[in-house]
């Protein structure tokens, strides 16, 4: 209803976990998202909610890492590019995690 974009950044999922996926991990007031499409691959379309994710960390070997951690497991995906866009998104997404455990205390 009130969904709003805070900021987005073009990603590839770690090939760990899918083959390869060029997409975009969105990050909403409510959410985060990825989501790719591809003739190779079809549509794809994943909700990471804020409040499942324990902490976003970032790791740079040859690329740029950002790595979501949940309770049981951890999703990585690598940064197409290196810019101000990134940290944008990292801040964003960081923000949103602290605001779903300061709700999830006040229910």
């Amino acid at each position: 209803p009130d969904e709003q974009v805070l900021s987005s950044i073009a990603v590839s999922a770690a090939p760990e976990f899918h083959k390869q996926m060029h997409g975009l991990l969105i990050a909403t007031n409510m959410r985060l998202l990825f989501v790719t499409s591809s003739r190779h691959y079809g549509d794809f379309f994943e909700v990471l909610p804020y409040y499942a994710i324990e902490r976003l960390t970032m790791r740079r070997h040859r690329k740029t890492e950002i790595i979501l951690r949940f309770k049981r497991m951890d999703k990585c995906y690598v940064a197409a590019f290196i810019d101000e866009r990134l940290s944008t998104f990292r801040q964003a997404v960081r923000q949103q995690i602290e605001n779903s455990k300061d709700e999830s205390h006040i229910s």
